[in-house]
């Protein structure tokens, strides 16, 4: 097959044999870049059950002690940036360990107070009141304030100087801020435009991607931010389970356990969430295969895997443990409310996504524990709003090729009509979800084959995409996106159909919109899941979504025979739920 393989100022055609069974790194990539009352939330009705078996209920955990070190190997840190104003990339990873989170998650998903206490709506939900948890401490053992709170929430979503590189989740936040204020000793207030339910799922270690909301030492992070934040990042003090004794940029950081951690039931948390060993190595280590060597030698106890390298794991007397529905696939049709672009024919889109054989994908490519093509894109069967409705049509191409007659193309076996032209799908090696290349390829065989497209598969990085995505020179193409699975998507929901200022967004469509912008009002948490699902299958009907849904990966951890257990999230990517590992005897 013929690749496009394009990079800054420069595109190579490279023909390229696949071999569908390669040995791809499964660990993440590098990029460049809630409850009304704050009481636990139940999770969305799983619906049909995951490609692998349910995750079983969270462990209890009670330590009040840890000893012994634990060395990971991840693929990928993301830019390593500390503060989530400037994070991009795999941040959690270490952000999960370094810093106090607003609110938290469960194994069986939902958003839970964290450092925040709890909250509670008022103003008809246009108002969140956090309340600070007794007893927080910062690393240095100085008393986390309400006012490091107010602090760390207005400078991480302010919209002043802001990055380029922050995401349109937090861009879209800051838009949606009137004021911030402290309106009692221990309590902030966040006033909103309008009723918003993701004020607290949105600051939580359980939402993907960046570190998006922590809390931060006021004193330490001050004007001139020239000085203070470059200063910061070099020395940082967080608030979390782990404090960072050393770091090597592009290389490795080391932690060491915060025993005042406040997510402990001394401090009025549920569970204890301090980790059971003492110390922790994190390292980058890009190569799959140098992970697993090491694994092999002994030298590290989890690592970010793949399905090609579980045989050698359980050999060297490891287990593989996967964090189900991790990351999730699809792709998104750019530009769709332009008249001029082919998928503002709604359908043409619909006949692209019947046109997709996901059966074959999945057998091609994947086994049944490490791949689903169910679910609907950022939305998997443990997810808010998710219904068995929401999953992607079966192959019909007969139904295809029928859609691009009545939308006026040629289609094999019938010339009548116009040429659809060249068709590019963009697409990066993405090492949190296995064989991206290969089903793209899959997915651009199909659409020639069935329906006499002239498809293409453009390979290039990730940070060229996002750019070339902002800057709409994509659009009448598509990117193939694959991003951090969640269990509430309603922030994607907001960045990609409710708010025309974002330069990544999916549609601008009134209808739209008003769908999107009265569903995400809808705070009463009684009401929230059958809105959302609501909202998500009115835009499915329609082919409103402008993405064809590919399906979620379970991410595989080669733990070796030092890790007696590991218990990681579902539904959320990226190294968690430390506290559940358990060292062997």
């Amino acid at each position: 097959m013929t690749y496009i393989i394009r990079n800054r100022g420069v595109t190579l055609y490279v023909s390229i044999l696949v071999t569908l069974f390669l040995a791809v790194a499964c660990g993440t990539s590098a990029a460049p870049g809630a409850g009304e009352t704050g009481q636990p939330t139940a999770a969305a009705s799983a619906g049909q059950p995951t490609a692998v078996p349910a995750s079983s209920a969270a462990p209890d955990v009670s330590v009040s002690s840890g000893s012994g070190t634990v060395t990971v190997l991840v693929g990928g840190l993301g830019n390593e940036r500390i503060l989530p104003r400037y994070c991009s990339g795999e941040c959690h990873t270490y952000g999960r360990l370094l810093h106090g989170y607003f609110a938290t998650t469960t194994h069986q998903g939902g958003v839970i107070p964290s450092a925040m206490e709890s909250w509670r709506l008022e103003a008809g939900g246009t108002q969140w009141v956090f309340k600070l948890r007794e007893g927080t401490k910062f690393h240095d053992g100085s008393d986390v304030t309400i006012q490091d709170v107010l602090f760390s929430s207005e400078r991480s979503v302010s919209l002043d100087e802001f990055p380029g590189a922050a995401t349109p989740t937090q861009t879209v936040e800051g838009r949606q801020i009137v004021k911030h204020e402290i309106t009692a000793p221990d309590e902030m207030t966040i006033t909103f435009k309008q009723p918003y339910a993701g004020a607290a799922v949105w600051r939580s270690d359980g939402h993907a991607g960046n570190l998006r909301m922590n809390i931060l030492p006021a004193k330490m992070l001050g004007e001139p931010y020239d000085t203070t934040e470059p200063a910061y990042e070099k020395a940082p003090i967080g608030a979390g389970p782990m404090m960072m004794t050393s770091r090597k940029p592009a290389e490795s950081m080391s932690f060491e356990r915060f025993d005042d951690y406040y997510y402990q039931p001394a401090y009025g948390a549920p569970e204890d969430r301090r980790p059971q060993f003492q110390f922790l190595e994190l390292e980058l280590v890009p190569e799959l295969s140098t992970r697993v060597s090491a694994l092999r030698a002994g030298n590290a106890d989890l690592i970010e895997a793949a399905e090609a390298v579980a045989e050698q794991v359980r050999g060297a007397g490891g287990q593989v443990i996967y964090a189900n529905e991790s990351s999730y696939a699809k792709l998104m049709l750019l530009g769709c409310w332009k008249p001029e672009v082919r998928c503002n024919d709604k359908k043409v889109v619909e006949a692209l996504d019947l046109a997709i054989d996901r059966q074959n994908i999945a057998d091609a490519l994947y086994t049944p524990e490490s791949y689903s093509p169910n679910g609907w894109g950022f939305v998997t069967p443990s997810s808010l709003g998710y219904s068995p409705e929401l999953n992607a049509p079966a192959f019909d191409p007969d139904r295809a090729r029928a859609l691009m007659v009545e939308a006026g193309y040629q289609v094999p076996g019938n010339d009548a009509g116009k040429e659809f032209g060249t068709f590019e799908i963009n697409a990066w090696d993405a090492g949190d979800f296995p064989f991206v290349p290969d089903m793209a390829q899959l997915i651009v065989e199909s659409w020639q084959t069935e329906l006499g497209i002239d498809a293409r598969l453009v390979l290039t990085d990730r940070t060229l995409i996002s750019q070339l995505w902002r800057s709409r020179d994509l659009d009448d193409n598509i990117r193939f996106d694959v991003n951090e699975a969640r269990w509430d998507g309603t922030t994607l929901l907001q960045s990609r159909f409710n708010d025309p200022e974002n330069s990544q967004r999916l549609s601008q469509d009134p209808f739209v919109l008003n769908l999107a912008n009265t569903g995400l009002q809808v705070v009463d948490q009684d009401m929230r899941d059958a809105t959302i699902n609501k909202v998500y299958r009115t835009l499915q009907d329609g082919y409103h979504h402008n993405f064809l849904s590919l399906g979620y990966a379970n991410l595989p951890w080669g733990a070796s025979k030092r890790i007696a257990e590991y218990k990681p999230w579902s539904a959320a990517a990226f190294f968690n739920a430390y506290w559940t590992i358990r060292l062997a005897e």
